[in-house]
């Protein structure tokens, strides 16, 4: 399989999904606009993946590390809840997040950084 079969319908619908949100099909309602943004948000992700994948299967790994990196979890925590707020709202469920005051944690990242230059 080639990179062009990966990458090429991720970017075709990459290019859709801009197209929808740059209104050139016309106005998006507020519920559309939102599918939209978290399909191009899914989109990005799949992309940097099929790049990690394709990285991997070319024999980089040895040129590939993963990063550790501090996140502040109470700033994570708090858009995923206000992304999901709305939602929550339109479906009458209601939406609470409780956290305690917390330093910044540390974890892996989730993608794979050069270690040096291909």
């Amino acid at each position: 399989m080639t990179t062009h079969e990966l990458r090429s319908p991720v970017r075709v619908t990459e290019s859709l999904m801009m197209t929808l949100a740059d209104g050139y099909v016309g106005p998006l309602s507020r519920e559309q606009a939102d599918v939209v943004a978290r399909a191009q948000r899914r989109l990005a992700t799949l992309h940097a993946l099929v790049d990690d994948l394709l990285a991997l299967a070319a024999g980089k790994a040895d040129l590939v590390s993963i990063r550790i990196t501090t996140f502040d979890l109470r700033a994570i925590v708090t858009e995923v809840t206000d992304r999901f707020r709305t939602v929550a709202g339109e479906k009458q469920v209601g939406l609470a997040v409780e956290l305690p005051d917390t330093q910044p944690s540390t974890c892996l990242s989730t993608r794979l950084t050069p270690s040096g230059s291909w």
